[in-house]
């Protein structure tokens, strides 16, 4: 989701043409910076001597490349939990069929957008499907609106955060964890159909009638 941020970023406070380079530059360095100094606060503060953080990332890559098998995958082929020897499997496999990690990744927007386990997964009875079907329904209301009035910057910043989580999908199988994965993104899902719902309430009001003089 960052480099569709600082995309963003650099056409809202642009002065002329399509994007400020200016304000890209900035973003970039802003969100490197702080990756880097979190990343590195988080790995000498949570991590133990040894481990790698973020490791599991190998054992969710190493499933994608073999069709979106899942992280267990890597146990089952390779008995091993080092995330360097994982990767380099991965890599491997990925050179000898590609076209492997792209069933994977439609296997992944299948379940991301699934009324059972995607981002509007509310729970199992008739209810919590129609809710389900109805958040699609207004996602899909918000995603159009915000490509119709995409020069505002509240429908620009919508749609820029909802692609950069849409390309992440391929990379954070729900397969692999549920939807909890995306929580710290969950806002940014739901600003399309809170965009929607505004709309439509909006436009279900009836403007008064001007009362007639006598």
């Amino acid at each position: 989701i960052f480099p569709a941020l600082v995309l963003w970023a650099g056409r809202a406070w642009r002065k002329a043409g399509r994007f400020s380079i200016s304000r890209i530059g900035l973003a970039s360095v802003t969100v490197v910076a702080a990756y880097a100094v979190f990343n590195t606060l988080y790995s000498r503060l949570t991590v133990e001597p040894g481990a790698s953080p973020f490791g599991n990332f190998a054992f969710t890559l190493y499933g994608q490349v073999n069709g979106g098998a899942g992280y267990h995958k890597a146990f089952e082929d390779l008995g091993v939990r080092d995330p360097a020897l994982i990767l380099r499997a991965a890599e491997r496999f990925f050179v000898a069929h590609p076209a492997s990690f792209a069933l994977g990744a439609a296997k992944a927007y299948r379940d991301f957008f699934s009324p059972l386990w995607g981002i509007f997964n509310l729970g199992f009875s008739p209810l919590d499907l129609a809710l389900s079907v109805a958040l699609t329904l207004l996602l899909l209301l918000g995603l159009y609106r915000a490509v119709r009035d995409l020069r505002r910057p509240f429908h620009a910043l919508a749609l820029a955060s909802f692609l950069g989580i849409l390309a992440s999908v391929p990379f954070l199988p729900p397969i692999d964890g549920g939807i909890r994965i995306y929580a710290s993104t969950m806002p940014f899902v739901y600003l399309l159909p809170t965009m929607a719902l505004a709309a439509l309430v909006h436009s279900s009001r009836s403007e008064p009638v001007p009362a007639v003089p006598a």
